[in-house]
């Protein structure tokens, strides 16, 4: 079993100064990104499909065992109203990552109006079907998932289910740890209640995890160890650097009790201020 802890995504200007050096070429974050982790969610794909050649590009400027989740475009997770074009264009665009054997799956963020009704569980296997035999990971972001004929659902229809955190509010999914398959896959998105669905008051993603928050994260996962095959815990707390913090953070907890080294981060020379 194998616990990887990285970002929900790695190219935000606001990194720049606080974990990227200023005189970093933006092509390069990646690289200095897989530095420190060895997996990442590709999250720009959600407002726009690239080339394949920015999928080429990412394979090429990271390890070999590297792993990317990618999302869906919001055509298939808010709009759905053409789910069958969006995914065969993500699917021919990320066949890079497929023949690097980097793409371990998709990531499907459905909105908080997609609740538990027989219309939205029919969806969802349209979806996996056209996923193409890639992994299927769903996050649900109203409450009326969280119950033990919907984690079923998932096991029987093969989907993983996404497991959050996030400000405790009506009607939101709840908090906590679950699985439906092999894998544990944990999305933390912060728990800034104020801002979640205000922006006058700010970033929803503005919010840094405490110690004692990512001690208790990291206690709830090892839980799953003799029930997965892998965990996946990822930081979307992006603001400012948060979720590049706190994922260090948490990775290093893991390290504490494995005995592997904290930081692995190799001083290569090649990125300098």
């Amino acid at each position: 079993m194998k616990i990887e802890v990285g970002t929900c995504g790695w190219s935000f200007d606001d990194w720049v100064g606080v974990y990227y050096p200023y005189k970093l070429k933006k092509t390069d974050w990646i690289r200095y990104y897989a530095r420190d982790f060895r997996v990442a969610e590709i999250n720009s794909t959600y407002y726009r499909i690239p080339p394949p050649r920015t999928f080429e590009s990412l394979a090429q400027r990271t390890p070999p065992d590297f792993e990317f989740f990618v999302k869906p475009h919001a055509d298939v997770t808010h709009k759905r109203e053409d789910a069958e074009s969006s995914m065969k264009a993500l699917s021919e665009c990320v066949e890079p990552l497929i023949a690097s054997e980097k793409l371990k799956g998709f990531v499907a963020q459905f909105p908080q109006n997609f609740h538990w009704t027989q219309s939205a569980r029919d969806y969802l296997m349209k979806v996996r079907d056209l996923t193409k035999g890639i992994p299927l990971y769903v996050e649900f972001r109203h409450e009326s998932w969280w119950h033990d004929d919907a984690f079923n659902f998932l096991h029987e229809a093969g989907l993983h289910y996404i497991s959050v955190d996030e400000p405790k509010l009506p009607g939101l999914m709840v908090s906590g740890m679950r699985v439906s398959r092999d894998v544990l896959y944990a999305r933390f998105h912060g728990r800034n209640a104020d801002a979640w669905w205000d922006q006058s008051k700010g970033d929803r993603y503005d919010y840094l995890y405490s110690e004692s928050e990512l001690e208790s994260f990291g206690e709830a996962a090892l839980k799953f160890a003799e029930e997965v095959n892998r965990i996946y815990l990822l930081l979307n707390n992006c603001h400012a650097g948060r979720a590049v913090q706190n994922a260090r953070q948490l990775r290093n907890w893991f390290a504490e009790r494995t005995g592997e080294p904290k930081e692995i981060t190799p001083d290569d020379g090649i990125f300098t201020e």
